[in-house]
Order: structure tokens, then sequence, then C-alpha cells
């Protein structure tokens, strides 16, 4: 996908640590600080350094499972709490995005 000029021979083993490619501060600034706006808006040469479930053939087999559990978590979260937006909230979108994804969203929390 880029092209770095490096010349690999064939039989030659390459491990891909991802620990060490998400805090690389060539493909993230900052990269030790928690900033999930940096994925929006990116080009292709910062999405293809984030990998979390690793990529190709061998991802990681417990990828459908951690993704259930994180929809589980949510459902739960939803079953205990009534979710509604804060009454000085005033929704304000990040340019070019084509999912209208907020800023920043005040809410309040009821338990239910």
């Amino acid at each position: 996908i880029l092209d770095t000029g490096i010349k690999v021979t064939a039989g030659t083993t390459i491990s891909i640590q991802p620990y060490v490619i998400h805090r690389d501060a060539d493909n993230f600034d900052n990269p030790n600080e928690f900033m999930p706006e940096r994925f929006i808006d990116t080009g292709l040469d910062k999405s293809i350094a984030f990998i979390p479930f690793g990529v190709g053939s061998r991802f990681c087999v417990g990828m459908r499972f951690a993704l259930n559990e994180l929809r589980i978590g949510v459902a739960k979260f939803f079953l205990n709490y009534r979710v509604k937006l804060a009454k000085d909230f005033d929704l304000n979108y990040y340019n070019g995005s084509p999912l209208l994804s907020p800023k920043h969203v005040k809410i309040q929390l009821f338990e239910r």
C-alpha cells in the first residue's frame, strides 16, 4: 500500500507489532493520549496504522467475541440508565464526516 522502497527476500518472517505501531509518533500525533477524534477525516496512511485486531487472514480470532461483549455492555448500560440530552446542549458537527459526527454531546444520566 505504501511504497517504502524496502526489499524483502522470499522466506523472510515479518512480525507486526500493533502496540508499537499504535504508539509511534510518525503514525499519530500524541500517540500516548486518548484522542478518538484522531480517526475522523483521516487519510489512508493513518487509517492503516490502527490495527486493534490485526489484519489479513490471521486477524484476531477473538474479534467477534470482543465486539459482541461491547454490544452486550452497551445494551446493559441502556437497560440500567435513561439518557437525556442536557438542557444547554448545542449540536456542533465535525466538517466533512459523512456520518455527521457531533464534536461534543452533553447528556444527563438517570438510573432506571
